[in-house]
């Protein structure tokens, strides 16, 4: 984490300005993957409710199960 904000500034930058192209240079593939779904609104947004926090879902179940296999 600190190695990356030093190098490319800050959060915000890394988040919201780098390139798709250098997002997936410099970051670890499944960090990249997560900001640029997330760039393009491709998450499953659960609501709260009753007290309950909602729940942002970047990677569906399928995806955490073949990330799992790449694993092991």
């Amino acid at each position: 984490y600190k190695g990356l904000v030093g190098r490319f500034g800050s959060e915000f930058n890394i988040l919201l300005k780098m390139s798709e192209e250098d997002l997936r240079r410099f970051l670890p593939s499944k960090i990249a993957e997560g900001i640029i779904r997330v760039r393009e609104g491709n998450v499953n947004i659960h609501p709260g409710y009753d007290g309950e926090y909602g729940k942002i879902e970047i990677f569906s179940k399928d995806d955490k199960d073949e990330l799992q296999l790449t694993l092991f």
